[in-house]
């Protein structure tokens, strides 16, 4: 028998009076799945040292790479691959510094993102909403029920309306330069606790999903078909007012290598800077981590549906 998708407003996050983002109709928040935590979030991770993870995983496997940073230098890294982010979406845990972290995938539109988990002194615990707003992730805050997108990085319904989350720096790139850069990060165990899953980690539910541009769920608004749905952008997000899209495709033949690795992206009078790799901080003492501008990977169609107006280069 099929589970019945129940609608947006049996979910328990629309109590009376509930205060909602002036920029979001509740009718575009689609359910994706039955229940909170139908995707059920990793919330005591084991890890391996990178040996281990060398020994487990294949080298050229896709992980999310998160740096801690204590006086603009990296203290903790850690690594998450994206074979077990597919199933989970989300992974609370503490750092070896105790704090509290999330870092977040949404396989739908290739977005990442990792936070504190603290907002205005009160600490957060993440999981899988069961609803999407542009076929995108909403995570939900299990202590006060308020629902944040991941795309945007802040609350749309409850009580952190309009509060973005603290944000901390995230690359996508494959465990072998992850590992040559960081040698001593924690890397995402398999085992999390969901034995049903662990079979699956190295099989990927998606395939299907990326092999065509159609769009699973629907979107708040018609988009621009200046590119394909699903090609793979970068979205730069220089203030609320002001964001860049630029084609991952694209971005060499735009940039200038003025280090080994490091591009430089003309923009106007002056320039942004890209890396094919990770940056570790031994081969960059002085890299200033506290100015990085904030910017992800996602698919096009989630980059344009979340910022209209943001500028197509």
């Amino acid at each position: 028998m099929q589970r019945r998708i129940p609608k947006r407003e049996e979910f328990p996050y629309f109590p009376e009076n509930v205060k909602i983002h002036p920029n979001v109709d509740l009718r575009d928040l689609m359910p994706g799945c039955s229940k909170p935590d139908c995707i059920p979030s990793i919330d005591n991770p084991k890890w391996l040292n990178t040996s281990e993870a060398k020994n487990l995983y294949k080298q050229s496997d896709q992980v999310l790479g998160m740096i801690l940073l204590k006086d603009n230098k990296i203290v903790e890294s850690y690594a998450f691959p994206i074979n077990i982010m597919n199933y989970h979406e989300i992974v609370n845990f503490s750092t070896l510094s105790e704090d509290p972290i999330a870092i977040t995938f949404c396989p739908l539109c290739s977005t990442s993102s990792a936070y504190n988990r603290i907002i205005n002194g009160d600490e957060i615990i993440l999981g899988v909403s069961g609803l999407l707003y542009n076929s995108a992730l909403i995570m939900y805050d299990r202590n006060s029920m308020s629902l944040i997108s991941q795309v945007w990085s802040k609350g749309i319904v409850g009580k952190y309306v309009n509060v973005s989350l603290p944000q901390l720096p995230v690359i996508q790139t494959t465990l072998s330069q992850w590992i040559v850069k960081f040698p001593d990060s924690n890397v995402l165990s398999t085992d999390t606790g969901f034995k049903r899953y662990f079979k699956l980690y190295d099989k990927n539910p998606y395939v299907d999903y990326l092999k065509d541009d159609k769009i699973r769920f629907p979107l708040s608004r018609d988009i621009s078909s200046e590119l394909p749905a699903k090609e793979v952008v970068y979205l730069v997000r220089f203030s609320e007012k002001r964001q860049i899209i630029i084609p991952k495709s694209k971005l060499r033949n735009k940039t200038e290598e003025v280090s080994e690795g490091i591009y430089s992206y003309c923009l106007g009078n002056g320039h942004i800077f890209f890396s094919s790799e990770p940056i570790g901080d031994h081969d960059s003492p002085n890299f200033p981590w506290s100015n990085i501008i904030p910017s992800e990977i996602s698919f096009y169609f989630a980059a344009r549906a979340y910022y209209p107006d943001a500028e197509l280069k």
